[in-house]
């Protein structure tokens, strides 16, 4: 059979797997054994205490029968009654503890003879002991049935002892053997199969792993357009060695696909590459590309034929037309000078006019604010006059408010003097009351006071309103004298509008007519800026044009060059 990579795989991991089982196997043999021995060694210290409670048991009995045959007292006949109950449960669980050995079996039937007889002896001398006196169950002892019954019972306990001993040193021998057995397969077992795994790792490595390192380097350096791997023909026949041939056919046809390539690139449009079967897409790419390669030079060839007859005639028309171009422009630009001189002359014509207008417009506009401002004089004037006659109704009410405030004052001191005579009168009639009167004295004292303080302040005010008078008085005949002056101002201001308003208006119609004419030069000006322009823009189309041309002279002599250099390249490509 052929081994592939995958059977050299499974078998070196089954080979480990085996070994791995094996030694699994009889390291779980020897554990088994192991806990099988130290069952058998828990069963054989059971047994051994079983035959040692049934001793212990006669022992108690016999105490019990020894202390009740001394004193008679039934309270020693415990441990006797104690052992006889359980010595029948003892027995039995010795009986089945010891089932799997014949030998031990027959023993614990003479035990079981020979502690009858030692139990029905111990009762007889319990029940001589209780009935006829302690005289008769002595005799009975001194029989010696009962010792020799007893010295049966611990020969045939201790030959039972004496075999479970013996078993219990084998299996001691056998748990210690199966110990050893299992530390040294722990020991040995799990290095022979690390060892035996790290021999089919390095097998896989040399094997699989190498080779399939060498074949991705060779894939990295195919990817990066490297055609030259490392790779040696090799005689495997697995996976790797397909690969690997796979690798070495598929560089060999990349170099014969590049070759055509280089080929086709020096312009060598015969090489048709090679297909390495049917579904080679490289390879029909190729030949595709080469067909249509061919295709587009036979097109080139005949548009580079076209070309050239195309250029000869667009390169003879546009020298034509660049003569023509020329001596337009030429004209145009004799026409365009004439137009400039015209509109300087246009425009310091108009600028002149509009210089004009500006004055007359400004004269209309001082001739008006002159009008508007006589007119607020004479407003201001109106409204003086009017606030006059409300400063003389005002001041005629201060006059009555300051004669009404000297009524006022002539009360409040004839008040003053009235309290002044009461104050006296108080002070006399407070003497009159001795000590009864002493506060009353001191408030005529502070209303004397008060009355002088009043009259003080009554004389104050009284000069008060007398400077006011004449303040009044005086701001009487200056008012007076106020409202004569504006009636005067307010009659000149009208001859003053009346002259005003006439110079408005003939510098309205003055500025009218200079703004008419200033229009007109604008509109003038203007036509003639929009002729210069219109010449302009038919120069400067011109001088496009011309340049244009010359471009397109100097464009259809580059194509011509290109038709020729384009003929040498098709040339140059074998069809």
């Amino acid at each position: 059979m052929r081994w592939t990579v995958g059977w050299k795989i499974a078998m070196g991991y089954l080979l480990a797997l085996l070994a791995l089982v094996a030694i699994g196997l009889t390291a779980h043999r020897s554990l088994d054994g192991l806990l099988g021995a130290a069952n058998w060694k828990d069963h054989t210290y059971a047994v051994l205490g079983q035959l040692d409670s049934v001793a212990s048991l006669l022992r108690d009995a016999e105490t019990g029968q020894r202390g009740y045959l001394l004193t008679g007292q039934e309270r020693y006949l415990e441990p006797y009654v104690l052992a006889v109950r359980k010595l029948d449960n003892t027995l039995l669980a010795l009986q089945q503890a010891t089932r799997d050995n014949p030998s031990q079996q027959q023993r614990l039937q003479q035990v079981r003879q020979a502690t009858a007889n030692k139990l029905a002896e111990l009762k007889q001398t319990i029940d001589l002991r209780r009935d006829t006196g302690q005289q008769a169950a002595l005799a009975l002892v001194l029989t010696d049935q009962g010792k020799r019954d007893m010295d049966a019972l611990r020969r045939l306990l201790a030959e039972m002892e004496a075999e479970e001993r013996a078993l219990l040193q084998q299996r001691d021998a056998t748990m210690q053997g199966n110990a050893v057995l299992a530390m040294e397969l722990v020991s040995y077992g799990i290095p022979l199969v690390t060892l035996l795994v790290l021999g089919v790792a390095a097998l896989v490595t040399r094997n699989i792993a190498v080779p399939l390192r060498a074949l991705a380097e060779a894939a990295r350096l195919i990817s990066q357009g490297n055609l030259a791997p490392r790779l040696a023909s090799s005689a495997r026949s697995d996976e790797l060695g397909m690969l690997n041939q796979a690798f070495l056919q598929m560089t060999a046809t990349l170099r014969l696909k590049a070759a055509a390539a280089a080929s086709i690139a020096q312009g060598d449009l015969r090489a048709m590459p090679m297909l390495a079967s049917e579904q080679d897409e490289l390879g029909l790419a190729f030949r595709t590309m080469v067909t249509n390669l061919q295709s587009v030079v036979a097109d080139m060839r005949q548009g580079s034929q076209t070309m050239d007859s195309v250029v000869g005639t667009v390169l003879s028309g546009t020298t034509q037309v660049a003569t023509a171009a020329d001596e337009t422009a030429t004209a145009t630009t004799q026409l365009a000078t004439t137009i400039a001189e015209l509109r300087q002359t246009t425009e310091l014509t108009s600028q002149r006019m509009a210089e004009v207008s500006g004055s007359a417009l400004m004269a209309a506009e001082v001739a008006r604010n002159g009008q508007a401002a006589v007119n607020e004089v004479v407003r201001g004037m109106q409204d003086i006059q009017g606030r006059m006659g409300v400063v003389a109704e005002r001041i005629g009410q201060l006059t009555d408010k300051s004669q009404a405030i000297s009524d006022i004052v002539n009360a409040v001191n004839a008040l003053s003097e009235q309290s002044a005579i009461l104050a006296v009168n108080a002070s006399i009639e407070a003497a009159h009351a001795d000590e009864h009167g002493q506060g009353f004295a001191v408030v005529a004292h502070e209303m004397k006071s008060l009355a002088g303080q009043s009259k003080q302040a009554v004389g104050q005010v009284r000069g008060i309103l007398l400077e006011i008078q004449q303040l009044i008085t005086a701001l009487v005949m200056a008012t007076e004298h106020s409202a004569a002056a504006v009636e005067s101002g307010v009659a000149q201001s009208g001859v003053a509008g009346d002259a005003l308003a006439r110079m408005s208006t003939t510098a309205a119609a003055n500025a009218q007519a200079a703004q008419q004419i200033a229009v007109t030069a604008m509109q003038q000006a203007t036509g003639v800026q929009q002729i210069a322009a219109a010449v302009h823009h038919i120069k400067q189309g011109n001088n496009d044009n011309l340049n244009s041309m010359r471009a397109m002279q100097v464009a259809m002599q580059g194509l011509e060059e290109a038709g020729q250099r384009l003929g040498g390249i098709i040339k140059g490509f074998a069809t």
